[in-house]
C-alpha cells in the first residue's frame, strides 16, 4: 500500500499517528516526503501527497483486486469506503450499509480495458461508481477522457483492419503476434494492442477539431451491452473517420507494458504544456523501451559517427607563414630503384588515420554483447498515470 516515505512501518500505532499528525501540522520538518508544494489527502487513515498520487494508488487497486470481493475485515475495504464517502452523489447513490466492493473490467482487442468500481449496499444489488469524481478530478479533464475515448471507439473497425492485415504467419502456417516495439512475441493475439506512432492518436484528434468546421459534438450515447460512452452525431462521425483515415501514416502493434509506456509519456507531456510536442513524448517513451545502457551506447556512437562530417565542415584555419613554407614540396632526392620498392611495401602495410578509426569501430561492435529486446516490467506503476487506462464513466 502506498504511504508517504516520511511515515515508518516500524514501531506502535500510536507512533504512528503521532508522526503523521506532526507532518501534517509542519510537512517541511520531513524533507524526505519531497511534497511541501502539493496538497495533502488523507483518505482511509492514508496519506497522500497530491491528487496524482491518490489516482495512482486506486488505479493499483483496480488491478491488484481484479477477481476479488472485497468485504469488511479486508485491508483496503476501509479505504475504499472512504473512497465512496467522497462521491458527490453518495447520499441518493447509496443505501447504507456498504458490504463489499470488487473491480469489473470490459475488455477489448483495439480499445483501452475499461475498469471501474462497483459495490453492494443494503439493497442487495451491485451499482457501478466513478473513482474520478470521488478523488475531485476537474470537470474538464473528466470531459477530454470522454471525448477521447469515444473517438477511439469510433474508428474501431479500421484499427481491426490493421490488426488483420498486420498478422504474420510462422513457417508451419500458425499465427505470430510479436510487439513491434520491444519485439517481444505473445501467445494471443488480443494482448496486442493497436497503438499510433506518426502522429501519435492524441495528435490526430486535435488535428481534425482544428480544422473541421463541424461544432464538437457531445459524448451522449452509450455502447449497447457496455458501459462505454460514444458519439451519436453521425455528421462528425464520417468526418472523423475519413479524417483519420488519410492522416495516420503509421500503426503498431504494441504489447500491454509498450502501450501503458507510450500513454504515460503522451501524458507526461500534456501535463507539461506542450501541445504539440510529439517528438518529446517519443523519446520519453524510447526512454521507457531502452536501457540506459544501451541509451549511452547509443548516444556514442552517433557523436562518433558525427564527428567526420563536422570536421570536414569546419574550414581550416589560416596556417602562419612559416608553416606554410614547411609545407611547401620539398625538391625530391634520387633514390635507387630497390629503397622505392621498399618504401611502397612499408606505405601499403601501414593502415591510414581513417583506415585505423574504421577498424577500431568494427572491432567494438564485434566485441559489443548482442542486442537483444528489453525486458519490460510486469508492473510499472507510473503507467497507470495514464489517461486511457480506463475511461470516464460519466456517472
Amino acid at each position: 500500500m502506498l504511504r508517504l516515505r516520511c511515515l515508518s512501518t516500524l514501531g506502535s500505532e500510536a507512533e504512528q499517528q503521532q508522526r503523521l499528525a506532526a507532518y501534517l501540522s509542519d510537512p517541511s520538518g520531513f524533507p524526505e516526503a519531497r511534497c511541501e508544494r502539493r496538497s495533502i489527502t488523507l483518505l482511509g487513515g492514508r496519506l497522500f501527497a497530491g491528487q496524482s498520487t491518490l489516482r495512482t494508488h486506486v488505479q493499483l487497486l483496480m488491478n491488484i483486486l481484479l477477481g476479488d470481493e472485497v468485504r469488511e475485515g479486508h485491508p483496503d475495504f476501509a479505504f475504499l469506503l472512504a473512497l465512496l464517502q467522497q462521491h458527490p452523489r453518495y447520499a441518493e447513490k447509496v443505501q447504507p450499509p456498504v458490504v463489499a466492493f470488487r473491480v469489473q473490467v470490459i475488455e477489448d482487442s483495439d480499445l483501452q480495458p475499461l475498469r471501474f468500481f462497483e459495490f453492494l449496499d443494503a439493497r442487495g444489488q451491485w451499482e457501478d461508481f466513478s473513482y474520478r469524481k470521488c478523488i475531485g478530478m476537474r470537470a474538464d479533464h473528466n470531459a477530454e477522457l470522454s471525448f477521447r475515448d469515444a473517438m477511439r471507439y469510433a474508428i474501431t473497425d479500421q484499427l481491426q483492419a490493421f490488426r488483420l492485415a498486420s498478422t504474420k504467419t510462422g513457417l508451419r502456417g500458425q499465427q505470430v503476434h510479436i510487439c513491434d516495439c520491444c519485439g517481444k512475441r505473445v501467445r494471443d493475439g488480443r494482448q496486442l494492442r493497436v497503438v499510433h506512432n506518426n502522429p501519435s492518436f492524441r495528435q490526430v484528434v486535435r488535428d481534425f477539431c482544428a480544422t473541421t468546421s463541424l461544432p464538437r459534438p457531445p459524448v451522449d450515447g452509450t455502447v449497447p451491452g457496455s458501459k462505454r460512452r460514444c458519439i451519436t452525431d453521425e455528421a462528425w462521425l464520417a468526418a472523423w473517420r475519413s479524417f483519420h483515415r488519410k492522416n495516420v501514416r503509421l500503426l503498431q502493434l504494441a504489447c500491454y507494458p509498450c502501450a501503458k509506456a507510450r500513454n504515460a509519456a503522451e501524458d507526461k507531456a500534456d501535463e507539461s504544456g506542450h501541445e504539440e510536442a510529439e517528438q518529446p513524448a517519443e523519446q520519453q517513451w524510447q526512454a521507457w523501451t531502452v536501457p540506459p545502457k544501451q541509451q549511452a551506447a547509443q548516444q556514442q556512437q552517433d557523436v562518433q559517427s558525427a564527428a567526420p562530417s563536422v570536421a570536414q565542415q569546419q574550414p581550416q584555419a589560416k596556417q602562419p607563414q612559416a608553416v606554410q613554407q614547411m609545407a611547401q614540396p620539398q625538391a625530391v632526392q634520387p633514390v635507387a630503384p630497390g629503397q622505392v620498392a621498399q618504401q611502397a611495401k612499408l606505405q601499403a602495410e601501414q593502415p591510414t588515420e581513417q583506415q585505423a578509426q574504421q577498424r577500431k569501430v568494427a572491432g567494438q561492435q564485434q566485441a559489443a554483447p548482442r542486442k537483444t529486446a528489453p525486458r519490460q516490467p510486469a508492473f510499472a506503476p507510473d503507467a497507470f498515470e495514464s489517461a486511457e487506462t480506463d475511461a470516464w464513466l460519466g456517472l
